[in-house]
């Protein structure tokens, strides 16, 4: 979360935090209170999620953006040379092109033979493979994809129930708000799993969920109906199209 917020962005955040402390008030303690609640709480209850803390981000932009406006006065003091307007927009510019340059990187095509951290916004082909779930896949069909972290994003997208094969049958080693498959031969044999979902992106994390999953697709006659595809480079240079993202249509 820092990287993506910007080390300088916080850097600043805190020193004029600190610099502006005398009669700021309620709103540095509001300001202060905002990031410090989530930060505790997520601290003491680690939970796997990128998303969860960037609610600090608002009040380290006001706190930053406070102190951009301020410091400049505190740095000339009293010198009648120095053109505050200049500082200020000078030391906006430089956090503002620090902070694009993480921007840019976290915007680009991902590799898929990168690892991701789930929740990170880093799954190549995720929102267009569940998008196209949404608009083909009938209402009322369940799928099963290689584990939770495909499951739901197919299933925001897609708006259709997805199970994750990875996920425990045993309640006390699994999220509460996933849904296991008990027997997965049997719900298929009675068609009450239709289509299979296979990703590099899990696939990298669990081979021998993986494996079972093109297993299930091979033994219940798996048609591939729909493939997203990221562009890699090979070690020769060469640009290949590799699919990240597989959609199989099974039967009994």
């Amino acid at each position: 979360v820092p990287q993506a917020i910007g080390y300088l962005t916080i850097a600043v955040a805190v020193v004029g935090a600190f610099a502006l402390r005398r009669g700021s008030g309620w709103p540095v303690v509001l300001m202060a209170s905002w990031c410090a609640v989530p930060i505790i709480f997520f601290e003491i209850w680690p939970v796997k999620g990128f998303q969860y803390l960037l609610v600090v981000a608002p009040p380290i932009a006001v706190m930053a953006g406070r102190a951009l406006d301020a410091i400049p006065d505190r740095l000339s003091l009293g010198s009648r040379h120095l053109d505050h307007g200049i500082v200020r927009v000078s030391a906006v510019v430089l956090v503002a092109g620090l902070m694009s340059l993480t921007s840019w990187t976290r915007i680009q095509p991902a590799d898929a033979g990168t690892g991701f951290l789930a929740g990170s916004g880093g799954v190549p082909g995720g929102r267009e493979a569940g998008e196209w779930v949404g608009e083909n896949i009938p209402e009322g069909a369940h799928l099963l994809a290689i584990g939770p972290s495909m499951a739901n994003i197919i299933q925001w997208y897609g708006d259709r129930k997805t199970f994750g094969l990875s996920v425990s049958p045993n309640p006390l080693h699994r999220n509460p708000v996933y849904e296991p498959v008990i027997n997965t031969d049997l719900q298929l044999r009675n068609g009450d799993l239709n289509y299979l979902i296979w990703d590099s992106f899990s696939a990298s994390r669990s081979t021998f969920f993986s494996d079972k999953i093109l297993t299930f697709a091979e033994r219940y006659h798996g048609r591939i109906i729909h493939e997203e595809f990221v562009e890699v480079t090979t070690p020769s240079g060469e640009t290949i199209r590799q699919p990240t993202i597989v959609i199989y249509e099974v039967r009994p």
